[in-house]
């Protein structure tokens, strides 16, 4: 799979399985199939990508290798049990740090503490510096359910009423000044 689909598309679909045409339209090309694999944070960079399973595909109901010379392939040799490949990506992310708190930390200058935790639904933020903070929380599941700007002040309580979501764990993330902290919260 490309990391430019538009120039080098990387094309996936049914792929050639030694057992003949796998074609269901064989009058046009089968490669139709787009695959994608969605990362997102601060620091966090796909570096490589690539199609598992064989170079082969079926265009026209005919096996076929062309357009393929720029896509980045492993696994290719070993046999394949579908007729559709599989996309493969490295994604890094950045290292961090874990304190008492369970507070991750990424190139902060001044770290965020949130307490009480676990907490009834009223949390407090305390920083050392003055600053505008993205906030975003979100569930266990990935699914954002909270999502708001904040100006945190050093000198006073900085309050976050999640008093609405219901009880479990959440992820509470920061962005202020490019430096990202993510913290897990626990809603009782």
């Amino acid at each position: 799979m490309s990391k430019y689909p538009i120039t080098l598309p990387g094309h996936l679909l049914n792929s050639a399985t030694g057992v003949g045409s796998t074609s269901w339209t064989p009058k046009s090309d089968d490669r139709d199939r787009i695959d994608y694999i969605f990362y997102k944070g601060a620091g966090v960079e796909a570096v490589n990508a690539a199609i598992i399973g064989p170079k082969g595909s079926y265009a026209k109901g005919l096996l076929s290798t062309s357009n393929t010379e720029k896509d980045h392939f492993i696994a290719d040799t070993l046999p394949w049990p579908s007729d559709h490949k599989g996309v493969f990506s490295t994604i890094t992310i950045p290292a961090a740090t874990t304190s008492s708190n369970n507070s991750l930390q990424k190139n902060s200058s001044s770290e965020i503490k949130v307490f009480p935790n676990p907490g009834s639904g009223i949390f407090n933020l305390e920083t050392s510096e003055n600053a505008l903070a993205q906030i975003s929380i979100t569930d266990l599941s990935g699914k954002e359910v909270y999502k708001n700007e904040m100006n945190l002040s050093s000198n006073s309580l900085n309050t976050l009423d999640l008093s609405d979501l219901p009880g479990g764990v959440y992820f509470l993330s920061l962005i202020k000044d490019n430096n990202s902290q993510s913290i897990k919260i626990v809603k009782q």
